[in-house]
């Protein structure tokens, strides 16, 4: 009879088993070599970067926001293929597109705002993300509003008048500032409403200057 070294169950000789050692530690070379590789494309590739007046995308996106580390396909197909279990990159459309799902996402399952827009599609959606970047825009020039007046700008006020154009709905925010108007008239909740109101006074300060006028 022998016994189990990690649990002390007693057994037969026969039916016992011995660590393959020389495979073993072949593996644990293997897995320490995979695992320094992934540590190293880690540091060189997750960092995201400034924008820069020679990045082409930077350009096209105003210069602003951070930039992601891109490598071509070739280079990504050989990378990939050392880590089949996981799918170590994403292509560029597919990693919008994904964004762009897991947003939706967080829209919908928002308890404030995700039953006014539980029931857009992602096409309605889209178009209610890309108004609300151009109506930010409008307001909010030097990049000021606080994360909650932007989500009470897209998930609450673009997506209640998606018909409209950036420059009208712009309009209407301010003349509900201007004006101490009615925020909810909007689309934004009335938990929100103070928070949303003193974001959008810091940021749009011509607002005050008309009022003051």
């Amino acid at each position: 009879m022998a016994r189990c070294f990690l649990t002390g169950v007693e057994f037969l000789v026969q039916d016992g088993h011995v660590l393959n050692r020389s495979d073993a530690y072949r593996l644990l070379r293997t897995l320490k070599s995979r695992s320094e590789s992934l540590e190293r494309l880690i540091a060189q590739l997750s960092p995201l970067d400034e924008p820069t007046d020679n990045n082409p995308r930077a350009m096209k996106r105003g210069g602003g926001g951070k930039l992601h580390r891109m490598i071509c396909k070739a280079v990504a197909d050989a990378l990939a293929a050392t880590y089949p279990e996981i799918e170590l990159f994403h292509s560029w459309p597919g990693f919008l597109s994904r964004k762009v799902r897991d947003r939706f996402l967080i829209m919908k399952e928002h308890p404030l705002y995700g039953a006014s827009i539980s029931g857009l599609s992602d096409d309605e959606l889209v178009l209610v993300a890309k108004l609300s970047q151009q109506v930010i825009r409008l307001i909010d020039p030097r990049n000021e509003l606080s994360p909650t007046a932007r989500m009470a700008i897209s998930d609450g006020i673009c997506a209640r008048h998606r018909g409209e154009s950036p420059t009208k709905i712009a309009a209407l925010i301010r003349s509900a500032i201007a004006g101490n108007g009615d925020l909810a008239a909007l689309g934004v909740p009335e938990e929100e409403f103070d928070q949303v109101r003193a974001s959008l006074v810091r940021a749009a300060g011509i607002v005050l200057q008309s009022v003051r006028s």
